[in-house]
């Protein structure tokens, strides 16, 4: 992954909601699916697309004939190998006849206990509906293995056929992925969750190097999200984000558009962007980063001052951002002030690779013009720009000098978090209660006691107790949060955190026995 995919791990800086909490019950392995799922979605795409089928079966790539799954039939040979004509409903079905490391499309075509791995029948794993899986070799005939909010689990193979309509895979019968809408097969190797997302479009241009900076208007000349720098405080409309074409995956890997989930939390939740966010430019071809000495700036437009930076350059595109691109950051352990209004440019200094010029985009010259703009796209941001301008003008620096630039607000992520600990010091003290001296035999109160958690045997040394302490709980909704409508939100009254409830935690204690020296533990 490269150091740029940051930005789909490091929204979570502005993005964060309050999904995080998830059950202890997970397993590494289940973790580990997801984790496969989420790079899946969020890596690297520098190479071809990837290829699927519809009319192939086994490993030697022939074209199967035949009717399939549900079509009308009076006579086996009319459907496709692997399938009946079912004398029920005088249809083609699965057969579950054919033996292991026989040609498959569908895991039904294969006989009870094996299912289709990658063309051929196989030995199926145990696990039926509910039990955790890696693959669908992990489950039962019948069963295949699917992400299930954010574990994997077994669950009932679906009843679209090859080639048939889908939403997700679980749709289509085991053997078989939902990849762009339609029931197909994998190549080998890859995961039942479908084919990996492919990522924005990214539209090469000829011509003269140029640096991007493409209000959106609505309409087809929008191209990839990232053709206006970003952050954006045109972006922010009356105080809400709006990130409208940015990048997602949709829903077909895990069932759910998990990056969607993300911008439909800042964008209902966050009032500005975040604190540790990273400027990004785009441009149209390579650059001479050797020409950015004194040319990359980065400006608090609140206070005036100016900021030490790190840049970083990158030349290939990754999933959600195209290739040729400038990457601005504070200096390493600083982060942005809440509320702060910023501004990072660069200069006319900056060069292309081969010593040319860089263009200037016409949207941000009309931005940093001394008259509002004519185009109707531009006029309600001219005066975001306006910081920008004041600074250029207090400190003589002339706007045709600015190649490009990005203004943007932080906002204030903190606030309702800084707030929980005046409305616990204004509560009651917590109370301990069932308190329990631990020995061997002695169960300790707290519910999931068992393993290392649980009371130990007597020990020479110390005494251990175990209680319960009643603690607030501020998040409302069904825990462990996992889908939107679990809720997961802070509870709030006026603008300030309320105690939606309180739960009994565990908790241990441990007290010497020796004697108390003079000077205390």
């Amino acid at each position: 992954m490269s150091r740029d995919d940051r930005l789909f791990f490091s929204m979570a800086s502005f993005f964060l909601r309050r999904k995080p909490m998830m059950s202890a019950r997970w397993s590494i392995g289940m973790i580990a699916v997801l984790f496969v799922a989420l790079l899946w979605v969020g890596c690297d795409d520098n190479g071809g697309a990837s290829t699927y089928t519809t009319g192939t079966g086994g490993q030697g790539g022939t074209v199967q004939t035949g009717k399939g799954v549900g079509e009308a039939c009076t006579d086996n040979i009319e459907c496709r190998p692997g399938l009946i004509c079912d004398e029920a409903t005088s249809s083609c079905q699965p057969g579950h006849s054919t033996e292991q490391g026989g040609d498959c499309i569908l895991s039904a075509e294969c006989e009870d206990g094996l299912y289709c791995e990658d063309g051929l029948c196989a030995p199926a794993g145990e696990g039926v509906e509910g039990d955790a899986c890696v693959s669908d070799g992990d489950c039962a005939s019948g069963f295949r293995c699917s992400l299930v909010g954010l574990t994997a689990t077994c669950v009932p193979e679906g009843d679209v056929d090859l080639g048939g309509t889908c939403s997700e895979s679980t749709d289509c019968f085991g053997g078989l992925a939902c990849v762009d809408g339609l029931c197909a097969q994998l190549p080998p190797g890859y995961p039942p969750f479908g084919m990996p997302w492919e990522g924005v479009v990214c539209e090469e241009e000829t011509g003269p190097a140029q640096a991007y900076f493409h209000v959106p208007r609505g309409d087809d000349t929008d191209r990839d999200f990232f053709r206006l720098p970003f952050p954006n405080d045109v972006r922010l409309v009356n105080g809400q984000l709006d990130l409208t074409g940015f990048p997602t995956p949709g829903d077909a890997i895990i069932g759910f558009d998990i990056v969607q989930r993300y911008l439909d939390a800042v964008t209902d939740t966050r009032d500005g962007w975040g604190m540790v966010s990273g400027v990004y430019f785009r441009f149209s071809d390579e650059l001479d980063t050797e020409t950015f000495a004194g040319n990359v700036k980065l400006i608090d437009l609140t206070t005036g001052q100016s900021l030490g930076l790190n840049w970083a350059y990158s030349v290939g595109s990754t999933k959600y951002i195209c290739n040729y691109r400038v990457i601005i950051n504070r200096s390493q352990g600083r982060v942005f002030e809440p509320g702060h209004t910023y501004a990072a440019y660069l200069l006319t200094g900056a060069k292309a690779h081969d010593a040319s010029s860089i263009q200037r985009p016409s949207d941000l010259v009309a931005l940093l013009g001394d008259t509002e703009p004519t185009v109707p796209a531009l006029i309600p941001h001219w005066p975001t720009y306006e910081p920008l301008r004041t600074y250029l003008a207090d400190n003589t620096v002339d706007p045709a000098t600015i190649l490009t630039a990005s203004v943007f607000t932080i906002g204030h992520p903190r606030s309702l978090v800084e707030q929980i600990q005046s409305v616990i010091d204004v509560g009651s003290p917590p109370t301990a209660t069932q308190w329990t001296l631990c020995d061997t035999g002695v169960t300790s109160p707290c519910p999931d006691a068992t393993g290392p958690r649980a009371c130990g045997a007597a020990n020479a040394d110390y005494y251990e107790l175990h209680a319960l302490v009643e603690l607030p709980i501020f998040q409302q909704g069904t825990p462990p949060y996992v889908d939107p409508p679990d809720g997961g939100d802070l509870k709030v009254n006026g603008g300030v955190p309320e105690v939606d409830h309180t739960e009994q935690v565990c908790m241990a204690l441990t007290v010497p026995k020796g004697t108390v020296p003079a000077n205390g533990w």
